[in-house]
């Protein structure tokens, strides 16, 4: 028998934060505070995408800077279209989202 761990939301934005915070010597606490105004709850969007997988929630975090990294070569805040690419991403790599 296999038993097939489900993490809830909140959990994966507590993985997110918790290495956002670490990884940045405790000045960013969340997504939220290095994007753009009215972006809001992108923990919780990452959190949602993960279909309750915590090795998928880190990959999409990386994802998303990664997307911002290479839109606007690092500058600026995130901003939707960073999300919006971070999801066709997702969808071209179904298996993200599904891996344990």
């Amino acid at each position: 028998m296999v038993a097939r761990i489900h993490w809830n939301e909140d959990y994966l934005v507590e993985i997110i934060r918790r290495r956002l915070f670490f990884a940045s010597d405790g000045r960013i606490e969340s997504l939220d505070a290095i994007s753009e105004p009215g972006l809001n709850d992108v923990d919780c969007a990452l959190a949602s995408l993960a279909n309750g997988n915590p090795r998928s929630v880190v990959r999409l975090a990386g994802q998303l800077l990664e997307e911002h990294y290479r839109r606007s070569n690092g500058k600026g805040k995130l901003n939707q279209g960073d999300l919006d690419a971070t999801r066709e991403w997702l969808k071209q790599h179904p298996e993200i989202s599904a891996f344990s």
